[in-house]
């Protein structure tokens, strides 16, 4: 089946997404890593980001290969030809008997070891890339999620601008610009199931059903915040939800689900269903939760109306009838214990505040203060200081990362 190709959707791709967008200022608060690993794919994406300040490339080296040494010469080549810092890293591979598995695992701890607090990682995963996620997910018996647009990794964010670009447009955007990359020999090994799926199944598939691959390709839906689960669910409706999250579907973690459930009303308990993924109970209800992601060790400041991405979300403003003055420097804080607000309606503690929004225990560890000094100001989206009611000022707003589990 014949794919239209425009070379014009990587650029598109790249100028509008969101996540990517505080890295094209001139001060970003993190830096831009571009996961370079020499292929067509990834020379793309570097290209199409080289002229954004600050942007550097990362190669993981994961020394299996004959040409791997050669590979990090070229790729040192590339960034220096484009101007862009380079760093090569060497990947730790865990002697297990999944190739596939265990390459992907040591490559991501090697990417995660050169994020910092507010850095962003853009890989290469494109349309096609969905697609056979999705398709090798469904057939070895995995909840065919797909590959989530952006995720927490270590202390920054992993993130897929060209997920809605299809390989053929990437393609037309190489060849435009001349550009040359290295093809891995691994990539035709159809031993592999990703290279039999991309190689033998999708193009019959395509072909065949080509309504199927806009399915296929298509975001990934995040799981609703209300997809949550009855303390007192029934086995089959425990099983039911942990399957729409893609979640193991463990015996012993289901009945210990349930056991929990029926826990003292003011009991918060925590199940473990898989590596950093925890159910979580509160207000009489389950919850699908990822490990912890601290605020950043690093005194950070807040300056309004500027957003400010942390490991754990995003803190932005919105203009109010009374507020913090534009321009305000206040440090972001986290929180320690017995806090307490001047507020309106009086002096309230920080404690009180989150039990009175309901907000989730797992959440509050990671929840943003501002200061002045010694002096708090604000508690995004819960109480602002009585002393910054400045006319015609900006509220902060606290976003947490979306509970999701990460491909």
């Amino acid at each position: 089946m014949m794919v239209d190709a425009d070379p014009d959707a990587v650029g598109a791709a790249v100028a509008s997404s969101e996540q990517l967008a505080p890295y094209r200022a001139d001060n970003p608060d993190g830096r831009l890593w571009v996961a370079f690993s020499g292929g067509m794919d990834s020379t793309v994406l570097l290209h199409a980001l080289c002229a954004w300040p600050g942007v550097a490339a990362v190669h993981v080296n994961h020394g299996v290969a004959e040409e791997s040494q050669g590979w990090v010469r070229h790729c040192r080549e590339v960034a220096g030809d484009l101007g862009v810092a380079f760093r090569a890293v060497e990947a730790v591979t865990e002697a297990t008997r999944n190739l596939e598995a265990r390459l992907r695992k040591a490559r991501y701890a090697a990417l995660a070891s050169v994020l910092g607090p507010g850095d962003a990682m853009a890989v290469a995963h494109h349309a096609d890339d969905q697609a056979e996620t999705r398709l090798w997910q469904f057939l070895t018996g995995r909840h065919p999620g797909g590959m989530p647009g952006s995720r927490t990794l270590a202390a920054g964010r992993l993130v897929r601008p060209l997920l809605q670009v299809r390989r053929a447009s990437i393609a037309a955007y190489a060849n435009r610009h001349g550009l040359r990359w290295v093809d891995d020999p691994s990539n035709a090994d159809l031993g592999l199931d990703r290279n039999f799926i991309r190689h033998r199944l999708m193009p019959l598939v395509e072909e065949r059903f080509p309504a199927a691959f806009e399915e296929l390709a298509a975001p990934r839906r995040a799981a609703a915040p209300a997809d949550t689960l009855s303390a007192t669910a029934q086995e089959q409706e425990v099983r039911a939800w942990l399957e729409r999250a893609g979640m193991p579907l463990a015996a012993r973690t289901i009945a210990e689900i349930r056991r929990q459930g029926l826990a003292a009303p003011d009991r918060n308990p925590i199940v473990r269903v898989a590596p950093g993924v925890h159910a979580r109970r509160h207000q009489g209800v389950w919850w699908l939760v990822r490990d912890e992601v601290g605020l950043p060790p690093a005194k950070m400041q807040a300056i309004p109306p500027t957003v400010l991405r942390l490991p754990s979300g995003k803190l932005s403003w919105h203009r109010t009838s009374q507020g913090i003055p534009a321009g305000r420097t206040l440090e972001v804080r986290a929180r320690s214990g017995g806090e307490k607000l001047r507020t309106q309606a009086g002096t309230r503690t920080v404690k009180a505040l989150f039990q009175q929004n309901r907000v989730p225990p797992w959440q509050r560890p990671t929840w943003p203060l501002l200061y002045d000094g010694d002096t708090l100001v604000a508690v995004p989206n819960l109480g602002l200081a009585v002393s910054e009611s400045t006319p015609n000022g900006w509220t902060p707003a606290w976003t947490p990362h979306e509970q999701e589990v990460g491909t």
